[in-house]
């Protein structure tokens, strides 16, 4: 299962001194622990991160899925030229979509809004599920998920 985990949220998932850390362990542990895997890419998410000696870590155990950065660069742009109103979020969206990914970790509520909207998806497509500080553990899928947006190609 492929899991996004938005830069904003990044160190409440794999930081256990972060005060929210316990709302967002079962991320760390599916990704650690489970069968999970975290996606990265793009040229602004990965300026964005600041958590190299964690990313070595997770890449020597095979946890880490590197989406290809010039097509989650075009999509963003694309997306930044068509959807209005996810202030700095369209890397985030573009790599959803490049990644195929189950799901999406983010406090940020308005990303949260944008990725449910179904206008963006096909008839029968499935959306990534959102995982926040109010999600229950089960959000985390097992099993296969397919999911295809309609701004990638």
């Amino acid at each position: 299962m492929c899991i996004i985990v938005d830069v904003n949220t990044f160190s409440s998932v794999f930081d256990k001194n972060s005060l929210d850390h316990i709302h967002f362990s079962p991320v760390e542990d599916h990704i650690k622990k489970g069968k999970s895997k975290l996606i990265v890419g793009g040229t602004k998410f990965l300026a964005e991160l600041k958590y190299r000696s964690l990313l070595a870590e997770l890449n020597r155990a095979n946890k880490i899925v590197v989406a290809n950065k010039e097509e989650v660069d075009s999509l963003q742009l694309e997306i930044e030229s068509r959807v209005k109103g996810i202030d700095n979020d369209h890397h985030i969206i573009a790599l959803s979509c490049v990644a195929r990914a189950k799901v999406v970790c983010t406090k940020d509520s308005n990303l949260q809004k944008y990725l449910r909207n179904r206008e963006f998806y096909n008839r029968g497509m499935d959306r990534p599920k959102m995982f926040n500080s109010k999600s229950p553990s089960t959000v985390l899928p097992a099993g296969p998920f397919k999911k295809t947006c309609l701004l990638c190609r």
